[in-house]
């Protein structure tokens, strides 16, 4: 356990904080800095790691859980425009 918050620590150090939204898909590359917020985050995380190796990602099964936070990510940055 921290006694601080890491994100306030990070920044009162210099470093640049990007906050995603809470529990969705977050990743940042910063050259060869990758880091993923939030548990959605590991398959983007991953995919961006394989690349930066020089591999290519396998594609995977999209889920429907998967889908669905698509969804919530899609409407958390631009709302329903319909």
């Amino acid at each position: 356990v921290f006694p601080f918050l890491f994100d306030s620590e990070l920044k009162q150090r210099g470093a640049r904080f990007y906050a995603g939204p809470l529990y969705l898909n977050n990743l940042i590359t910063d050259g060869k800095l990758i880091t993923g917020q939030n548990p959605w985050s590991v398959w983007a995380t991953a995919n961006a790691i394989e690349k930066a190796l020089g591999h290519t990602p396998i594609p995977r099964q999209i889920t429907a859980q998967y889908r669905a936070v698509q969804i919530i990510m899609s409407y958390n940055q631009g709302g329903n425009k319909s």
